[in-house]
């Protein structure tokens, strides 16, 4: 018992930026009839520029998501009433899939020290976490073309000192979607990483998104786990 107190006492509460991105995540998924794109820019000092492209539909339990790496397509996901499939272009690989499962509330995966998880996963679940964590410096709502955007400052510093991760993450203060976040990096690997999103539109997207051509895929190996998807 006096373990687990002490693991009670250890557990970090989910900061106000945690908490956003939660509400981001699941306020897309509770949308029935949603088309959503996010433009995602980096640079870094050796590996040049970065960029890429996060595109979701959804039409009540029908969806498709794309994402683009530096012009290539990656990752294309389209599920409908009778199938869910993933398909890997660059792999030349498909799998049909089921339902992600819902993580466990507090329960992150964790992460390696002085490192960075910020991008989208295969379920456009939004991922901001750095380790150490974010504090969160300043958490705010201004209004915009008569939106209310709540603006959040948010910097982590290496358990060395040598380094910090800072910059600004905006939600939608009455809706929760996510809007855009930018970050700065300075010490040994120093950077710029950007995300915006560049469309959103409410009502049932083209039906012809959700059917599914057996040419995007022909020629790919069938697999029951892709190598993206673990």
């Amino acid at each position: 018992m006096l373990t687990a107190a002490l693991l009670l006492a250890m557990r970090q509460e989910p900061s106000a930026l945690d908490k956003a991105v939660a509400e981001s995540t699941l306020a897309l998924k509770n949308t029935p009839n949603i088309a959503c794109s996010y433009k995602m820019n980096g640079t870094s000092n050796g590996s040049g520029n970065q960029a890429a492209h996060f595109e979701f539909w959804r039409s009540a339990k029908k969806e498709r998501i794309e994402i683009t790496f530096n012009g290539e397509k990656m990752m294309k996901l389209i599920a409908n009433d009778t199938v869910r499939i993933m398909l890997f272009p660059k792999d030349k690989v498909y799998a049909e899939v089921g339902e992600p499962e819902a993580p466990e509330e507090g329960k992150e995966e964790p992460m390696e020290p002085n490192t960075l998880n910020f991008s989208f996963s295969e379920d456009m679940s939004l991922k901001l976490r750095s380790n150490p964590p974010f504090k969160v410096l300043e958490d705010k709502t201004e209004t915009r073309d008569g939106v209310q955007i709540r603006v959040l400052q948010i910097e982590a510093t290496k358990e060395s000192g040598t380094g910090t991760v800072k910059g600004v993450a905006e939600f939608d203060a009455q809706k929760k979607y996510f809007i855009g976040a930018k970050l700065e990096m300075t010490g040994d690997h120093p950077g710029t990483m950007e995300i915006v999103r560049d469309k959103i539109e409410f009502g049932a997207p083209d039906a012809a998104l959700f059917v599914i051509d057996p040419k995007e895929y022909e020629g790919f190996k069938k697999v029951s786990q892709p190598e993206g998807s673990r």
